[in-house]
């Protein structure tokens, strides 16, 4: 199993709720994702299985964050400049019905009170949400409109995603300036049939309808966490990592 790296430097999450950070930390991760063909309550049983059994796999191993993923691409851009050149997103990216769809382990719910709300913040339309990682709690943000627009790769990273979460904080709807990510977002998701609360999972996959550019990921908040797709898939990383503070 191929193998990298990353050196994820501090990070600080300031969008009007509350100012939180993660100190600099080091994230080691597998390039191919494993294939589980379920949602991420069977997801995470079967990686602590797999854990046990699978002498490749460190105990500290666990299924990747949006935020993970965002450090990985922060990293992979910085030192290599095009995603058709990084081997953690070659088999996302071969763009077919079977190609894996990476399933993180970062939910977002809907404030109660906040169900269908919207609020500007900067002159965005953005939403609310509670960022929940391997089924905690860590924080609050504002996610802009999803709808397949672009988060935009002509700022620099820190001011298109929140590199304590990885969510997107802009999304653009000029697909013709510099870009490698797209938001797909359902801001009024209906209630989980397990956690019964309105969350969605947070996936990555290749851009469908992009044809300028090929080679783009996209973002997805569109599926709830029970929700099943045979070609889910997750990625193991491992490491001590930083705390939100």
């Amino acid at each position: 199993m191929a193998k990298g790296k990353v050196y994820a430097p501090q990070a600080i999450s300031n969008q009007g709720i509350a100012l939180h950070s993660k100190a600099l930390y080091t994230l080691s991760y597998f390039t191919d994702p494993v294939i589980t063909g379920q949602n991420i309550y069977g997801s995470r049983k079967l990686a602590k299985e797999l854990v046990k059994s699978v002498d490749d796999l460190p105990r500290t191993a666990r299924i990747s964050t949006l935020s993970n993923e965002m450090q990985i691409y922060r990293h992979l851009m910085e030192h290599r400049g095009k995603l058709r050149r990084n081997e953690a997103y070659a088999d996302v990216l071969e763009r077919s019905a079977i190609s894996p769809i990476l399933l993180t382990d970062t939910i977002l719910r809907v404030p109660e009170g906040h169900e269908g709300k919207s609020e500007y913040v900067k002159g965005r339309k953005t939403f609310r949400r509670i960022v929940l990682e391997h089924g905690e709690s860590v924080g609050e943000v504002f996610v802009p409109e999803g709808s397949g627009r672009i988060v935009p790769g002509y700022v620099p990273v820190e001011d298109a995603i929140d590199m304590v979460y990885g969510t997107p904080i802009m999304a653009a709807s000029d697909n013709r300036r510099k870009h490698d990510l797209h938001f797909v977002f359902d801001d009024n998701p209906e209630p989980d049939r397990i956690s019964h609360k309105r969350d969605v999972v947070i996936t990555i996959a290749f851009e469908p309808t992009h044809k300028r550019n090929p080679r783009c990921l996209a973002i997805q908040g569109i599926h709830r966490p029970s929700d099943t797709v045979e070609n889910f898939g997750i990625r193991f990383v491992y490491g001590r990592e930083s705390k939100v503070a």
